[in-house]
């Protein structure tokens, strides 16, 4: 009866999603707007194209083939032949394979996106971002790879680009996100994803279902919802094998009915993240090991350092595994000079809540209740990031 009820919510809230992915969204950085946790959209209020001030991008409609020229200056990389071009904006031109950084792939329209995808070869090569995106036209998504359950292993450089509205939503499915997984020397780096809505079962993230030996550095989320299952996380549902998550950043809600939930990664194995900040709520409506960050850190290479939350946290457990930066460190992983603040941790276990930090025989240390005077951003590169008057982070 209980998996039969299961599966009723989750078709139910895939039918929300289906319903309302057209709807407008507003960027809610350290704002929480009304929220619907059935459907995938926070109530909209205000203009979407507003300019952020923490963006270097400045606002505008996406997709304006205009961004980077100006009156008597230089021509917009992004120019019609190029957005008309196959599959990708600079395909066909001398010297260009994709093979290298130096020789890459560019992308200028959504379709030129989706065509990373497109088979196993292309998941092999390098791309470059050349102008913010917005998805909406799209709809709903497969990951990329997911046809052929291949991972990335190429590289995609967002050049501090926007990627907007991306709708991935799998019910049933696993490994769901951007790309279906990044593998060894796969990367995604200096990438802004705004108003993602991600929807799958086991392993689910904004970038991408696992990352196992691939690197995300200067990403960012932003008014992001992500709906899983089991390995839930902000920006990726697992990262293993010495994978690396960096300079990072997570502003949104991650739900889940099951375990291992955080605002990054649901479980980060052998692998570290570190120098990533998250905001909003994390929470699970049927499991523990939830937490701001990381909701398991295990294995003896599982680090999470440097890192500061101010999520809201909740699970389900009878055995305190439920915190503010990870859930549960397991048997000699470590988690080093990290800080939350402002954050509310609710342990449901029918008869209270509790706060803790992190549970079993892994090693917390030096981590805090963040203040402005912290060491937790000792080690964070001013040019990576640039801190408000009450000395709270974000991307440059």
């Amino acid at each position: 009866m209980g998996s039969r009820y299961n599966s009723v919510i989750k078709k139910i809230a895939f039918l929300f999603f289906i319903l309302a992915f057209g709807m407008s969204h507003v960027a809610c950085t350290n704002v929480d707007p009304e929220f619907d946790i059935f459907a995938f959209n926070k109530i909209p209020s205000g203009d979407d194209n507003a300019a952020d001030p923490s963006d270097p991008n400045g606002g505008g409609t996406i997709g304006d083939n205009t961004s980077g020229g100006s009156a008597g200056g230089p021509a917009p990389y992004c120019d019609a032949a190029r957005i008309a071009n196959g599959p990708f904006a600079n395909s066909n031109e001398a010297g260009i394979d994709g093979l290298s950084e130096a020789n890459a792939f560019t992308i200028c329209t959504p379709a030129q996106l989706m065509a990373m995808g497109a088979d196993e070869l292309s998941l092999q090569k390098h791309y470059v971002l050349k102008q913010d995106l917005d998805l909406v036209s799209l709809g709903v998504i497969n990951p990329l790879g997911h046809g052929t359950g291949s991972m990335f292993v190429g590289q995609l450089n967002g050049e501090g680009h926007e990627i907007r509205d991306l709708y991935v939503g799998t019910p049933g499915v696993d490994y769901v996100g951007l790309f279906h997984g990044i593998g060894l020397s796969g990367e995604v780096v200096n990438v802004r994803f705004k108003n993602p809505n991600i929807y799958g079962n086991t392993s689910v993230g904004v970038v991408a279902g696992k990352s196992s030996g691939g690197q995300i550095r200067q990403v960012s989320a932003v008014n992001a919802y992500v709906n899983g299952s089991y390995r839930t996380g902000g920006l990726v549902g697992e990262n293993s094998s010495a994978a690396l998550i960096a300079d990072s950043f997570f502003d949104g809600y991650v739900w889940s009915d099951n375990y291992q939930v955080g605002g990054v990664a649901g479980y980060n194995g052998g692998a570290e993240i570190r120098r990533v900040y998250v905001v909003g709520q994390v929470m699970s409506a049927g499991g523990d090991q939830v937490g701001g960050v990381v909701g398991y850190n295990q294995f003896s290479s599982g680090i999470v350092s440097d890192s500061w939350s101010r999520a809201d946290v909740s699970g389900v457990s009878s055995s305190n595994k439920v915190g503010p930066i990870v859930g549960l460190v397991a048997v000699g992983a470590t988690v080093v000079n990290s800080a939350f603040d402002q954050s509310s941790v609710y342990e449901n276990t029918g008869g209270g809540a509790a706060v803790n930090f992190s549970h079993g025989t892994g090693v917390p240390q030096s981590s805090y209740f963040y203040s402005s005077s912290s060491a937790v951003f000792g080690s964070w590169d001013p040019a990576i990031w640039f801190f408000d008057e009450i000395n709270h982070p974000y991307l440059r």
